[in-house]
C-alpha cells in the first residue's frame, strides 16, 4: 500500500513539474490590467456562457467586465485564442495513462473541450475585430480532432455575418452531425448551398458536401425554392443516399414540385 502511494505521489509531482513547465513556455498571453488573457476568458466564459445561450442577455458586472477587457485587448487576443482552440491535449496527457482513471477521467475528459471553447468566447468577445481570424477557423474545420472542428464552428456560427466566407467550408467539411450545430441565414446561405449542389459531384466526400446542402436547405421551407431544379436533377443521382435526401428536400421546400415529379 505504502508502495502504490509513493508511484502515485511520484506520478502527481511529475505531472505537476509538465504543467509548471508548459505554464513557463508558452506564449507570452496579452494583459490588461494586471490580468492575463486567459483569466479574462475564463471570467467571460463562466459569467456569460456557463449556461450556454440561457445566459446570453443576462449581463451582469462580471461579464460586462471581462468583455470589455478582452477588447481592449484587441487584435492582439486573436493568436492566443486561435491557440486555445487548437489545442489537442494537456501536457497532462503523457502522464494520464499511469494513473488510476476513477482518479482523472471526470477532469480529463472535460478539461481540454471547456478550455478549447474558451478561446471561442475570446473571439466571439472581440466582436468586428475578430474578423481576421475567420481564415484560421476555416482551416480548423479540417482538423482531425472533432472537439477543435466543434469549437471553430461555434465561433464562426456566432461571429455570423462576420464569417460568412465560411459557409462554403461549413459544408464541405463538416460531419452530418456536426453541421446541424450551425445557424444558417437564408439570404446568403440559400444561393451558397444551391451552387454546392451543382459543383460538389465530382469533388471528394461529394455525398457528404450535398447530403449537408440539402439539410440546410430543408431548414428554410419554401424560401429554398430557387434549389428546386438542382433537386429534381438529384432524384436520379446514382447514389441511393442522395436520391433520398432529395426526395425529403424537395417535399419540405415545394411540394407541389414533389407531386410533379411523382415523389411520394
Amino acid at each position: 500500500m505504502r508502495k502504490r502511494f509513493q508511484f502515485a505521489l511520484a506520478v502527481l509531482l511529475i505531472a505537476l513539474s509538465g504543467v509548471i513547465a508548459w505554464q513557463l513556455l508558452r506564449e507570452r498571453e496579452p494583459v490588461y490590467r494586471g490580468k492575463r488573457l486567459s483569466v479574462w476568458l475564463v471570467q467571460y466564459g463562466t459569467n456569460h456562457w456557463s449556461k450556454g445561450h440561457w445566459s446570453v442577455g443576462r449581463r451582469g458586472e462580471l461579464d460586462t467586465q471581462a468583455e470589455n477587457a478582452i477588447r481592449q485587448i484587441g487584435t492582439n487576443a486573436i493568436s492566443t485564442c486561435l491557440r486555445i482552440i487548437a489545442t489537442r491535449d494537456s501536457p497532462l496527457f503523457k502522464v494520464v495513462p499511469l494513473l488510476p482513471e476513477r482518479w482523472v477521467a471526470p477532469f480529463y475528459k472535460s478539461s481540454v473541450p471547456e478550455y478549447q471553447f474558451q478561446g471561442a468566447y475570446g473571439l466571439i468577445a472581440l466582436g468586428a475585430a475578430a474578423k481576421p481570424a475567420v481564415p484560421a477557423l476555416i482551416a480548423l474545420l479540417n482538423d482531425s480532432h472533432g472537439e477543435v472542428r466543434y469549437a471553430a464552428v461555434f465561433a464562426l456560427d456566432e461571429l455570423g455575418s462576420l464569417a460568412e466566407d465560411a459557409l462554403p467550408s461549413l459544408v464541405k467539411f463538416l460531419k452530418p452531425d456536426e453541421f446541424h450545430q450551425i445557424r444558417l441565414e437564408p439570404e446568403r446561405a440559400i444561393p451558397v448551398l444551391v451552387q454546392l449542389l451543382d459543383e460538389s459531384q465530382n469533388q471528394p466526400h461529394s455525398e457528404r458536401i450535398r447530403g449537408n446542402a440539402m439539410s440546410g436547405l430543408r431548414q428554410f421551407g419554401a424560401l429554398a425554392k430557387p434549389a428546386v431544379p438542382s433537386l429534381l436533377r438529384l432524384l436520379n443521382d446514382a447514389n441511393e443516399d442522395t436520391r433520398w435526401q432529395a426526395t425529403n428536400a424537395l417535399k419540405d421546400i415545394d411540394p407541389e414540385a414533389a407531386v410533379s415529379a411523382g415523389v411520394k
